[in-house]
């Protein structure tokens, strides 16, 4: 669908995949992402999946909505913008979605800021940790108390 007609459809839900460029497994993607879309009541007719456009979980997360049927949109980082683009961009997204799965090696600092921006900005959310295979929160604040 053309970029632009896709930026004037509204859709209820939009619902972010994103990960450290490490994550390659496509199994518990589709099996973790599959779940919380739908735990969530979020299907293709009102929910757009959201990419940050880099490697790993985000190419991940391009492929799953390719392979079914939601519509896309993704916010590339300006480059421009030097080190502060990766933020700037997540912010972005942070501010458009409601909701975040993010798959997530305990170390990767773009990860971290992206699910504490989902916590700031209120979207419903899931952090899986991949290593693992497990899920490690959900809007319960359970990785970052000290």
């Amino acid at each position: 669908m053309n970029h632009r007609i896709m930026d004037i459809i509204n859709f209820k839900n939009k619902l972010i995949i994103a990960g450290t460029r490490y994550f390659q497994n496509h199994t518990m993607m589709d099996s973790f992402t599959k779940e919380f879309i739908e735990s969530n009541n979020l299907h293709q007719f009102n929910t757009q999946l959201v990419s940050g456009g880099g490697r790993g979980a985000d190419e991940l997360g391009e492929e799953f909505a390719i392979r079914n049927g939601f519509k896309l949109k993704k916010f590339l980082p300006d480059w421009s913008q030097g080190k502060k683009a990766g933020p700037l961009r997540n912010k972005q997204m942070a501010e458009y979605a409601t909701h975040l799965i993010c798959f997530w090696d305990g170390e990767s600092p773009g990860s971290k800021s992206m699910i504490q921006l989902a916590r700031r900005y209120g979207l419903k959310y899931r952090v899986v940790d991949y290593k693992r295979n497990r899920i490690v929160e959900e809007n319960a604040g359970l990785l970052f108390r000290k």
